[in-house]
């Protein structure tokens, strides 16, 4: 009897865990590998140049942080985020064009550049905004 209870815990106990391990394997397969989100129309040329704009707005609202590189670089991402969502998807699309497949790489390595870059900007340059914002408001406030 007692081998019998003891051959059921272990059985029960496998089931346990194998069940949950393929339900979180299943799961992080599907995360992975399927399809996310909605289809999107995606135009290769037309797209890869709204990529390019979204790096120089991303950066233009990068330069606008005062507090310095976590804020910075928050920026730019929020800044790129529409249309670097559907970047997987552009590159599905570009794949039989060889001079937008370059273009495309061209721009993903200024994307980083610029994300880099900033990093050691911000760092350099948030003190420096900070101290000229506060001798902008002096000087504003001598005029009066």
């Amino acid at each position: 009897m007692r081998r019998r209870g003891r051959a059921f815990g272990t059985a029960v106990f496998a089931a346990l865990l194998g069940g949950f391990t393929l339900v979180c394997s299943v799961e992080i397969i599907l995360q992975a590998w399927a399809p996310s989100g909605p289809t999107v129309e995606v135009e290769c040329r037309r797209d890869i140049l709204r990529l390019i704009q979204a790096v120089r707005r991303a950066r233009e609202s990068a330069m606008q942080a005062t507090s310095g590189e976590r804020e910075a670089v928050a920026r730019f991402r929020a800044a790129v985020d529409p249309e670097w969502s559907i970047r997987s998807a552009i590159g599905e699309q570009c794949k039989s064009d060889l001079e937008s497949m370059r273009a495309l790489g061209e721009v993903d390595r200024l994307r980083y550049g610029e994300e880099h870059a900033l990093r050691y900007e911000a760092l350099d340059i948030a003190s420096l905004r900070k101290h000229v914002e506060v001798e902008e408001r002096n000087l504003e406030r001598g005029r009066r």
